[in-house]
């Protein structure tokens, strides 16, 4: 475990979701995903929507919700317009910045 590693464990607050949706309007409704998240991650918010993509912040402490969320997420996916999906930790850089601006 390096330094960067470390410093994430102390202090990341949040995760990233991005769901790719199909582009069919052009100005996309995120209320049913913001939903479907917020069932299981009440603490969610949509962040960005930019071209076909949704990205939603979610606390860390949520990440025990995970497992039941993704299979929620993964068996509505069609009936929500979502392509694919994909969920990261924020890079070191963005936690300086979220420590640096408390």
């Amino acid at each position: 475990m390096d330094v960067s590693d470390i410093f994430k464990q102390i202090c990341v607050v949040y995760f990233i979701i991005v769901c790719l949706y199909l582009p069919c309007c052009s100005d996309p409704d995120p209320g049913p995903i913001l939903s479907l998240i917020r069932k299981w991650i009440p603490g969610a918010k949509l962040t960005q929507i930019a071209g076909s993509d949704m990205t939603f912040v979610l606390p860390s402490a949520s990440g025990t919700c995970f497992p039941e969320y993704f299979k929620d997420l993964e068996s509505q996916k069609d009936g929500l317009g979502i392509i694919s999906y994909g969920i990261s930790d924020p890079q070191l850089q963005e936690v300086c910045m979220h420590v640096w601006n408390c």
